[in-house]
């Protein structure tokens, strides 16, 4: 499921309506409710609130914060979905197919659950809401969703204050918004440096796992190869590739002259300087690899044997990207739509 991957590090929830039923009067009693947001069609996503209770009971736990679930009835599958409260009750947001649709409904009436009238959500709130909802699929990450989500919520306050400020002041907001981009463009960070600086050895212990072979033979690295990490919610891209300084053959040209191309490509170029070695690449974030070995200690300092700055470089790296849009008062951070941060950069232009 495309949700799934995009927000794999979300708690899952785990729901079969069929092992849980109550009779329909008892259900009544503790507001078993929903109703559909979004009517039925093509669209790519469908919207069901469900009041809490209802929420509790279908999935077991009720529900604090934006989750995945997974949604059963007589044990079959109905969906992969992303949930988050909303108001008095909560939100799923379903695939939109037909399929989906009448299986929810059915374990909704297996459950005992009466529709109930509420505000069509997907058809007649602010505009800024129903792009929000839009771009789900298009989000990335769990940061992405959350962020995403808030424009539903204070959107349109957001959008206002935003209104009010000075010129000078409305295109620090919009540079801050702007890095919302990353949230649907995954950035590309372009692993950099001299031939056995650890390149490849940083990508498997940043990734998690082995992408790259890695070892004190030097140009093991003949190829440019992809991992991705994900900290703090926030996805980024890395790519191995060919180290410099080595040998003069035809091969050492070709793989040098692929890395120099995707180099031009990245959003970001991290250098490694091992012990004994001096930054080459201007403009790079540089980073002084293999630390436990170096007698200078050099700082910035990253080692694969060292947990404590991994995690800093990745925070280094989610703060690069996202940073000014972490750091606005939480009713400001929100990731607007691509539509909407188009029109809000060529307002800040113009002003």
């Amino acid at each position: 499921m495309t949700e799934s991957k995009r927000l794999k590090n979300f708690p899952w929830l785990e729901c079969d309506a069929g092992l849980n039923l109550l009779a329909s009067a008892n259900a009544m009693s503790v507001n078993f409710t929903y109703h559909w947001l979004s009517s039925p069609g093509s669209a790519a996503l469908a919207l069901l609130w469900l009041s809490r209770p209802l929420f509790a009971h279908l999935f077991h736990k009720p529900l604090t914060e934006p989750r995945l679930v997974v949604w059963r009835h007589e044990h079959e599958e109905i969906d992969r979905a992303l949930a988050w409260p909303g108001g008095d009750g909560c939100v799923l947001s379903l695939h939109g197919g037909a399929a989906t649709r009448a299986g929810a409904q059915a374990a909704l009436q297996a459950a005992g659950a009466c529709p109930q009238s509420v505000p069509n959500l997907w058809e007649t709130t602010d505009p800024l809401a129903r792009q929000a909802f839009a771009s789900l699929p298009a989000i990335q990450g769990e940061l992405g969703a959350k962020l995403l989500l808030a424009c539903a919520t204070h959107g349109q306050a957001a959008w206002r204050h935003y209104a009010q400020l000075s010129p000078e002041k409305q295109k620090q907001l919009a540079h801050a918004w702007a890095q919302a981009e990353h949230l649907y463009q995954l950035p590309r960070i372009q692993l950099w440096g001299v031939v056995n600086a650890g390149k490849s050895s940083l990508l498997n212990a940043l990734c998690g796992q082995t992408l790259a072979a890695a070892g004190p033979e030097p140009g093991l690295t003949r190829d440019v190869i992809e991992g991705r990490l994900e900290h703090a919610g926030f996805v980024l891209r890395l790519f191995d590739a060919p180290g410099t300084g080595h040998g003069g053959d035809e091969l050492d040209h070709t793989a040098l002259a692929l890395a120099e191309r995707w180099r031009a490509q990245a959003d970001l170029t991290l250098e490694l300087v091992p012990p004994g070695a001096v930054a080459r690449c201007p403009g790079a974030l540089v980073v002084y690899s293999q630390s436990d070995r170096d007698p200078q200690r050099r700082q910035p300092g990253i080692s694969v044997h060292d947990a404590d700055s991994l995690t800093r470089l990745k925070q280094v790296l989610v703060e690069h990207f996202v940073g000014a849009l972490l750091a606005l008062p939480p009713a400001l951070r929100v990731a607007w739509p691509p539509e909407q941060l188009a029109e809000i950069a060529s307002q800040a232009a113009a002003s």
